[in-house]
């Protein structure tokens, strides 16, 4: 039989999963990351995702170290969206893309070579 702390840890987890779950059921019924190419990259990257509601949308790049190098904000749109952006001056190496919205973070790792 497990103790008290055993008990309380079960609940606390059992209570954290289930709300990452209901997290990324509203992220993805509001923002789809549909896809980061070409990747591996070398001069510049295309980022595409849809969104089904009118929500702010904040795209930040980080290095490997969770340095942010580009933010990007764009507002309210809906639909397909397409951003491209020239990343010449970056060294090569491993970068992530996080895409937040109010709803949630998704995050997609990129290679530029």
């Amino acid at each position: 039989m497990g103790s008290v702390t055993d008990e309380v840890w079960r609940l606390n987890l059992d209570s954290l999963q289930s709300s990452i779950k209901e997290n990324e059921y509203v992220l993805k019924e509001s923002l789809i990351l549909n896809q980061i190419y070409p990747n591996p990259f070398s001069n510049s990257i295309t980022i595409e995702y849809k969104l089904k509601k009118p929500v702010e949308v904040t795209i930040s790049i980080y290095n490997h170290l969770g340095q942010k190098v580009k933010g990007i904000t764009e507002r309210k749109s809906v639909g397909q969206q397409k951003i491209e952006w020239s990343c010449k001056e970056l060294p090569v190496g491993i970068y992530f893309c996080v895409l937040k919205t109010n709803k949630g973070i998704q995050t997609t790792k990129m290679i530029k070579s």
